[in-house]
């Protein structure tokens, strides 16, 4: 496979592939690309039947002219049959999570190129993005980042990511983390996708335009205003790297998610693992402003 020309993906919007009243919403909202969920949005009890209505959702909202990418279970038994269900010529995108090695890239992309292979979908034009979700793969960076050529995106999975390390994860504590995203990401010619902070706090639409959304926004909201670089071309920096250029603490909070207890599912997963901290030597220390530029919103009056 020969290095491919990288996306542009200004918004994503993620979609649980069961709930048809959000596929339904999602074809025609404007982001980028929709990213399907199979993973922690989606009960164990839930998995297979989810599974099997992922081709025909896929199959749905790609003939309505969007993009999809598809988010796939990490353990080794429901990876391959999530595989199986979603390579195809409607998913231009796996999310992999929990990226934890080349060796695991490797594999998974020559599972991806024998599906492809059997299904007459070109070999190697199905992309990889990677999950950085845990302290082995986060010291692995740049090796994952440059393991194959299908991996296009990495970014970090900041709640998981905060649970493998044994802290909260805020935009202080995922700062560093997500500065070295960027910088293995740009070694190895991928994009350094994602924002400083965590997905799981969304209050606000307008600070998370141009990154990420969960589900339909609010309506008329445009996912892309404001935002660079369009369609037509030009680089101006990814998402990750214009967060970054504010400093610590300037990640944005998400748009309100509609899921019926009002949290994002990678922080309901990971309740009762283990109790968070906010980082390894900082027990009892006075928490500091988000940023230079605004006040502490945590101690203000």
């Amino acid at each position: 496979m020969t290095p491919r020309a990288l996306p542009v993906w200004r918004s994503v919007l993620f979609v649980p592939v069961n709930v048809e009243k959000f596929v339904a919403k999602a074809a025609g909202v404007g982001a980028d690309a929709l990213k399907l969920d199979l993973e922690d949005s989606i009960g164990p009890s839930d998995k297979d039947s989810a599974r099997k209505m992922a081709p025909d959702v896929a199959r749905r909202l790609n003939e309505a002219g969007d993009e999809v990418m598809v988010r796939v279970n990490r353990p080794w038994r429901l990876l391959v049959r999530d595989l199986e269900a979603v390579v195809g010529p409607h998913v231009s995108t796996i999310v992999l999570p929990k990226a934890d090695s080349p060796d695991l890239i490797k594999a998974v992309s020559e599972v991806i190129g024998e599906m492809e292979l059997e299904r007459g979908v070109p070999v190697g034009s199905t992309q990889l993005m990677l999950l950085i979700e845990s302290a082995e793969g986060y010291l692995r960076m740049p090796e994952i980042a440059k393991a194959d050529p299908r991996v296009v995106a990495i970014t970090l999975g900041s709640e998981d990511f905060g649970l493998s390390l044994g802290m909260t994860a805020d935009p202080e504590t995922l700062y560093a983390p997500a500065t070295q995203v960027v910088v293995a990401a740009s070694a190895a010619g991928v994009i350094p996708w994602g924002f400083v902070g965590s997905i799981a706090e969304y209050k606000d639409i307008d600070r998370l335009r141009g990154i990420v959304q969960l589900h339909p926004p609010q309506p008329g909201a445009d996912l892309q205003r404001g935002v660079r670089p369009d369609r037509r071309g030009g680089r101006r920096g990814t998402p990750a790297r214009r967060r970054l250029r504010r400093g610590p603490g300037a990640g944005p909070r998400v748009g309100r998610d509609r899921r019926q207890d009002g949290r994002h599912p990678d922080r309901r997963a990971g309740e009762g693992r283990h109790p968070p901290r906010r980082c390894a030597g900082r027990a009892g220390a006075q928490p500091r402003p988000l940023n230079r530029f605004t006040p502490d919103r945590r101690t203000s009056a």
